[in-house]
């Protein structure tokens, strides 16, 4: 009696744990270390069946090819409807490896499901479109393959223990999920396939781990209430549309070490304030070296923004300029949101010509120590920028870098007066052809300590005079 108690009250608490709105990591022990979250809960669950002694009664079990090992290929028919199940990592003495393609696809019983240690696979459309509301991971698991919980609209937790070896989160996996609201991946992940989490739309925090590499196209695409976004430094290629109409997002910082950022990856970023990028446009190579590859035929065409995706706007939906698009009563670049005020350039060699152009809401703009020259027009139409961060390695300022004008005249109706915080010497500065260009700007000089007419980098790395 005592044993059934026992059993009744273990059941509880694991079901309760298991119901909490987000993906996390346990660490061994159980328990989840989370200081961002109310939840403190045990998510180790209990190495059965719930309310059961584990077994593999009901489950349907076939070899595998090398005849050392099964998968699990869903229930059997007479199979006693239970809503919380343990799936066994060994059957008849070899291990179980793998839950089969669409082996629970559809069930309307099974509600929480615990993954035990051998099994190194979950199939393509495993659980998809099923009521499930929890899966616990065992470390073993290495590939959650293709749409594997697609459409389980109501899946609130997936739980990957520290010691997780997940390295791959396929196409679709997750997508449709509307009820995830938070996503810490392990740092086993390394790749994150094409809508692997498209519309899941409660999602509000989502963490790439340190080992991810590939985002693919489409990603997080639609998850609207996106708000905090935290991507490892081991990232190096962004998809097409990978968070387009994340409407959330205020703040987002891509790591210096991406290489590839896609078409329309931010388009319908529409609460977007701040922004950090590696470079402006498509791929790094653009920015370096001589002749863009993926240049257009006429690429000295000034009244023609050409077809290079070397500019902003690209990773808001803009594939080319084409003369008319702009004009002096835009109100910004095309797609660009109205809310982006800091936009922080990290590397690239360049801001080729048109790089922003008619991104008029910015107003601070900060450009890494790596960028070698600004080209002409590369800021046309700017004219709201009143804080322009110049790094130390500039060796290029050319004519009409504001486009419109010849040089940043506060004078001009619609303009702002403009301060240049350059990170190197004043007397390198004194050195540049074209610094008349700005003539009218108030030039500042860095220095790490209080000096008068230098500046800084505040709390928030935003430039400040002393």
């Amino acid at each position: 009696m005592k044993r059934r108690i026992l059993m009744a009250l273990l059941a509880v608490a694991t079901a309760t744990a298991l119901a909490i709105p987000f993906i996390a990591c346990a660490p061994e022990g159980g328990d989840v270390d989370d200081t961002d979250t109310e939840f403190n809960g045990d998510v180790s669950g209990p190495a059965d069946y719930i309310g059961g002694a584990a077994s593999s009664s009901g489950l349907d079990f076939e070899l595998n090819e090398n005849s050392q090992s099964y998968k699990i290929k869903g229930l059997t028919q007479d199979a006693e409807t239970k809503s919380d199940l343990t799936l066994p990592g060994i059957y008849k003495n070899l291990p179980v490896t793998e839950i089969a393609d669409e082996a629970f696809n559809g069930n309307e019983e099974i509600k929480n499901v615990i993954i035990s240690d051998n099994i190194t696979r979950i199939g393509s459309n495993a659980f998809s479109s099923s009521v499930i509301e929890s899966v616990r991971i065992s470390s073993d698991v290495t590939v959650i393959a293709e749409s594997a919980f697609r459409n389980c609209s109501s899946l609130l937790a997936i739980i990957f223990p520290e010691e997780s070896k997940v390295q791959t989160i396929a196409d679709n996996a997750f997508e449709g999920c509307q009820k995830l609201a938070r996503v810490n991946m392990p740092d086993s992940v390394t790749s994150i396939g094409k809508s692997a989490f498209g519309g899941c739309s409660s999602m509000t925090e989502m963490r790439t781990g340190s080992g991810v590499q590939t985002i693919g196209d489409g990603a997080f695409k639609n998850c609207s209430a996106l708000k905090t976004v935290v991507l490892g430094d081991s990232l190096k290629v962004i998809g097409t549309e990978a968070f387009n109409n994340c409407s959330s997002i205020k703040k987002l910082e891509i790591p210096d070490n991406v290489d590839s950022m896609g078409f329309s990856m931010l388009q319908g970023c529409s609460a977007l304030e701040s922004l950090k990028v590696p470079f402006v446009g498509s791929e790094r190579a653009l920015l370096s070296g001589s002749t863009p590859v993926a240049a257009a035929e006429d690429e000295s065409t000034e009244d023609n923004k050409e077809d290079t995706p070397t500019f902003l706007a690209y990773l808001f939906g803009v594939k080319k300029y084409t003369e008319g698009d702009q004009g002096a009563s835009s109100s910004t670049s095309p797609n660009v949101p109205h809310s982006l005020k800091t936009l922080t350039v990290a590397g690239g060699e360049k801001i080729a010509a048109y790089g922003l152009y008619g991104v008029r809401s910015l107003e601070t703009l900060i450009l890494g120590d790596g960028i070698k020259s600004l080209e002409t027009h590369a800021f046309a139409y700017c004219e709201n920028v009143t804080k322009l961060v110049v790094g130390s390695g500039i060796e290029t300022l050319e004519a009409s870098l504001f486009g419109y004008r010849t040089e940043y005249d506060s004078a001009v109706q619609g303009s702002k007066p403009l301060t240049i915080f350059y990170k190197g010497l004043q007397a390198k500065w004194n050195t540049f052809l074209n610094r008349d260009i700005i003539k009218n700007a108030t030039v500042c000089f860095y220095s790490e300590t209080p000096v008068s007419g230098c500046w800084t980098f505040d709390e928030n790395g935003l430039p400040v005079k002393w």
